[in-house]
């Protein structure tokens, strides 16, 4: 009796290792062991008749570092090449690039350091960009002063603030 329980209990992990060992997941495995990976994800969010898109060409979770050790507790989220396209009534307002931003994982306020814009050009290159969803409010954050766009408003006149 314990010989055939043996049997059936080896079966089932054998077959379970099989499985494992044929499966193949895209990505490297130190990612993969962190938490979801993904190439090419795109993001689309609307707010009133602002259009927010992202696109990256690779975004996975990384652990953070807590007095010098790798710590799970507090993962953060990784976009490389990193879009993002902000629409007003279907025309574009603002975009924006990043090579690799690291980000809070719930992503509704985005703060990206030293973006390039590329659109509209007579923007001059801010050092910090901060797109608060739940506030609504696009922040361009220059050396003296702070270009606020409110989203909520259906005009969008931005306000400026000295720091």
């Amino acid at each position: 009796m314990a010989y055939v329980a043996f049997l059936v209990f080896d079966g089932f992990f054998c077959a379970d290792k099989e499985k494992s060992a044929n499966t193949q997941f895209k990505g490297p495995s130190k990612l993969l062991e962190t938490g979801p990976y993904g190439q090419n994800v795109r993001f689309t969010e609307q707010i009133g008749i602002y259009t927010i898109n992202m696109k990256a060409k690779r975004l996975y979770f990384k652990k953070t570092k807590v007095i010098g050790f790798d710590s799970a507790l507090f993962k953060r989220l990784v976009a490389e090449e990193l879009d993002i396209t902000i629409l007003k009534n279907n025309k574009k307002i603002l975009a924006l690039y990043k090579a690799h931003q690291d980000m809070s994982p719930d992503m509704k306020c985005l703060q990206i350091t030293n973006p390039v814009v590329l659109y509209p050009k007579t923007i001059k290159q801010p050092d910090k960009v901060r797109i608060d969803k739940r506030k609504k409010l696009i922040i361009l954050y220059y050396k003296d002063k702070a270009d606020i766009w409110n989203l909520s408003e259906k005009n969008g006149h931005s306000k400026e603030r000295k720091k």
